[in-house]
């Protein structure tokens, strides 16, 4: 069973049930201290004994939404549930406060559906393949990030055009591409490349000065070049009008920034 927690009408997390759901079944619950009833009540009403959650997901839309002190009230109903909060586009307080909640795994909403399934299969399987929700608690950001990239990586091959205004982040996305196993190119602002064969494509859809009509040109613009290839763009807490204008403009996938090593190599192989 997973323990689900937060407003699931928001439009952000009306796809998170269902991909829950298609994992274990679900114990919904608008608040920290409702689960926490309910939770009691379903062991209650358990013919075989204590019931406890595999999982405790949290949908988070805003900062301060859940305080430490309902984590910890979750924490102490369910001690062997690993906590995963699914942060909305309106999450990025926290970080900017330096008061993130503590001993958590973090997703993005964007990422969720498809990441929850990897991490569930990661987590049925055991510590031994590396699911990052099974660190402990006192597990620190930095230990869950070098957790998760430390997953093994299948080697792909093609060729991906990197579509950015920024020379560093030209970099960083095609260390991530050729550490999968595909060759690059650099797209800048306003550049028509020949590509001949077949390619993919990831489009940085932050750093553009320009207005946003031009920002979603210059996308429209990569897909063109790709003809039909899969278009991954990368943005920082994209909102879900920022995803409805990147699959509108030709994107086939939208990701949050950072993005974790195997997501977007994932999304480059549809």
């Amino acid at each position: 069973m997973i323990l689900l927690i937060g407003d699931l009408d928001r439009e952000e997390f009306r796809t998170l049930r269902p991909a829950l759901e298609a994992c274990a079944p679900c114990l919904v619950a608008q608040c920290p201290a409702q689960a926490v009833t309910a939770l009691e009540a379903a062991c209650n009403r358990a013919s075989a004994g204590p019931l406890e959650p595999v999982w405790i997901v949290l949908a988070q839309a805003y900062p301060g939404q859940f305080s430490p002190d309902e984590v910890e009230r979750l924490r102490r109903a369910a001690p062997l549930a690993p906590v995963v909060v699914i942060e909305g586009p309106w999450s990025a307080g926290p970080w900017r406060s330096g008061r993130p909640l503590a001993g958590v795994h973090r997703v993005s909403w964007v990422e969720a559906a498809r990441q929850i399934s990897d991490e569930w299969n990661r987590f049925c399987l055991g510590q031994a393949t590396g699911a990052v929700c099974m660190l402990p608690a006192t597990a620190s950001d930095e230990e869950r990030v070098l957790a998760a990239a430390q997953l093994p990586v299948v080697r792909r091959q093609g060729q991906v055009v990197i579509g950015t205004p920024q020379a560093a982040c030209y970099e960083w996305i095609s260390a991530i591409c050729q550490h999968g196993g595909y060759a690059t190119v650099w797209s800048r602002p306003g550049q028509r490349l020949r590509l001949d064969g077949p390619w993919k494509a990831i489009f940085d859809a932050d750093g553009w000065e320009e207005s946003l009509e031009s920002r979603w040109a210059e996308l429209r613009t990569l897909a063109a070049q790709v003809r039909g290839g899969p278009v991954v763009v990368l943005a920082g807490q994209p909102r879900p009008e920022d995803c409805q204008h990147a699959l509108a403009a030709g994107g086939t996938a939208v990701l949050n920034k950072p993005v974790a090593v195997e997501a977007l190599l994932t999304a480059l192989t549809p």
